[in-house]
């Protein structure tokens, strides 16, 4: 389909034809019969990866001046069997009041995440990630979601201890044999976590952090698995975290952390609308402030999400 170069012989042919599909795709779009000037989705939003490190990548959406993209219609997945996605964090976007959705927030000209990557092996890797966006033009033209498919080359992982979580583990090491037993807490007694299922669709991470410990905002990662012969049924849409405190961290700089209490809303998009149970799987870490760091831990627990309720169906006088 080709949006900006109609046949003069069939321009009425083409519009009709046009509106038609694109409002079997996208019912609730409206679209300005000026096509000439309408870019491609492929045009309007295109994105890139870029390798940060063994475990992180940068991904990127280019934005045509006179368009948006939604924030909370972003998807990123993978085939992988070897690496699973952490929870990427968007930066806020630009509220707006949007006609179909409310209240919302958007994004103009460019919008970058880091994406963090756990790594099941050292191997160098091929990667191919599924990016999923949904936009419009500001001449009233709104886009179904579009999907672009990116192939990148996975360096393999270093077994040297030359990151700043090795460097933290050999400090805690360290650190341990100057003190007893008794004065340094368990991880899991420095920081309780829980989850549960709040609705079907929202899931609720909790840690109780211990007296004179914090958690670092920026380690925190999120991601859902099924068991091998299951249907996926959800997906992490979006996580919330709380503003943190901000600290001054030898092996960060200036950092956000929390004390005494956090909790992390996690917002699902449900594949499956029957009761179904995922795994969450999340790491975080954490230090004490006596100056004992503690190496990333990782969780993974069982959580049973509710049947998805219908929504009413809403109808509007002619």
């Amino acid at each position: 389909m080709n949006l900006r170069t109609p046949h003069p012989r069939s321009t009425v042919t083409a519009v009709v034809a046009t509106l038609f599909a694109l409002l079997l795709l996208y019912p609730f779009t409206l679209f300005a019969l000026n096509e000439a000037d309408l870019l491609q989705a492929e045009e309007a939003f295109p994105a890139t990866v870029t390798v940060i490190s063994p475990e992180k990548v940068r991904v990127e959406w280019e934005i045509a001046d006179g368009y948006y993209l939604y924030r909370h219609k972003f998807k990123i997945s993978t085939e992988s069997e070897t690496t699973t996605l952490g929870e990427p964090l968007f930066p806020a976007g630009k509220k707006k009041n949007d006609e179909f959705f409310g209240e919302i927030e958007t994004y103009r000209h460019q919008v970058a995440i880091d994406l963090p990557l756990i790594r099941h092996g050292i191997e160098a890797e091929q990667l191919v990630l599924n990016l999923t966006s949904q936009g419009c033009a500001d001449i009233g033209v709104c886009y179904p979601p579009f999907s672009q498919t990116k192939q990148i080359q996975l360096p393999p992982r270093s077994e040297q201890k030359n990151t700043a979580a090795e460097d933290l583990k050999t400090l805690f090491n360290r650190q341990s044999d100057r003190l007893t037993e008794d004065e340094i807490l368990e991880p899991d007694e420095a920081f309780r976590f829980t989850a549960l299922a709040f609705d079907s669709n929202t899931m609720i991470a909790r840690w109780d952090i211990a007296p004179e410990h914090y958690l670092y905002r920026s380690k925190f990662t999120f991601s859902l698995e099924n068991g091998p012969e299951e249907e996926v049924a959800a997906t992490i849409s979006s996580v919330e975290t709380p503003s943190g405190e901000t600290k001054n961290d030898e092996f960060f700089g200036e950092i956000e952390v929390y004390h005494n209490q956090v909790e992390a809303i996690i917002h699902l998009e449900r594949q499956l609308h029957a009761a179904a149970s995922v795994t969450l799987n999340v790491s975080y870490q954490g230090c004490a402030e006596r100056g004992i760091c503690y190496p990333p831990i990782q969780k993974s627990t069982r959580i049973d999400l509710p049947p998805v309720v219908p929504s009413a169906v809403i109808t509007t006088a002619e």
